[in-house]
C-alpha cells in the first residue's frame, strides 16, 4: 500500500462503519460462510480488516478469528469493535506482504476483503503478499481475496454510483459519493 493511501484510512478510519452498509455484510458473511464449511475451516485471518466487522462477523459465527491492518487506526476501531461487540478477538498492525513476522502460526482460511489487495500497485506488492498470506496458511488451506471487477465497470461506463447517506448514532448525517476516475 502506498503511503497517499495508509494516511486516506488513518484519516477515514472513524467514518469507515458508517460509510459501509449493513447490506455488505449480509452478502459477503453467508458466502464465505458457505465456503469456511465446505473446507472444515477453524481458524481465520482477516488481512486489511479494517475496523474488524468481517472478523467479529466470523467469530460471533463460531471461528477462531484475528484481524491485521496497515493502519493504526483501523486497528483501534477494530479493538473497540471487538469488545462492543462482546468478541475476543486478537487485532494487530501489519502490513499483509510481512505476515510471517507477526503470525508464528497458520490459519485454516485467510481473508482479504474490501478490495484491500488492489492498494498495491504493483505487480511485485501483489505478489509478495499473496506469498505472504501462503507463508502463514496451513497446506489445503483457503484463501478469499476480494476483488472489485473493474474492466467491467470501465466497459459498463459505471463512474458514479448512488449517493448513500448514513446517521450516526450522534445525530451526524453523512453522505457518500463514490465515483471511479478512469
Amino acid at each position: 500500500m502506498n503511503n497517499n493511501s495508509l494516511q486516506f484510512y488513518e484519516a477515514f478510519a472513524s467514518k469507515y462503519d458508517v460509510m459501509l452498509s449493513n447490506e455488505r455484510y449480509q452478502k459477503i458473511i453467508p458466502f464465505c460462510k458457505k465456503i469456511f464449511d465446505e473446507n472444515k475451516v477453524k481458524s481465520i485471518l482477516d488481512c486489511a480488516c479494517g475496523t474488524g466487522k468481517h472478523a467479529i462477523a466470523f467469530a460471533q459465527l463460531g471461528f477462531r478469528v484475528e484481524g491485521c491492518d496497515l493502519s493504526s487506526e483501523m486497528v483501534q476501531r477494530a479493538k473497540t469493535n471487538a469488545v462492543t461487540s462482546g468478541v475476543t478477538t486478537n487485532f494487530v498492525q501489519a502490513d499483509f506482504k510481512k505476515l510471517p513476522e507477526v503470525f508464528n502460526r497458520k490459519f485454516d482460511c485467510i481473508v482479504c476483503i474490501g478490495n484491500s489487495l488492489t492498494h498495491e500497485l504493483e505487480e511485485q506488492g501483489v505478489s509478495t503478499a499473496l506469498k505472504s498470506m501462503c507463508k502463514v496458511l496451513v497446506e489445503e488451506g483457503v484463501v478469499i481475496v476480494q476483488i472489485r471487477n473493474i474492466p467491467k465497470l470501465i466497459r459498463d461506463n459505471t463512474r458514479i454510483f448512488p449517493v448513500r447517506h448514513q446517521k450516526e448514532t450522534n445525530g451526524e448525517l453523512n453522505l457518500f459519493f463514490y465515483v471511479l476516475d478512469f
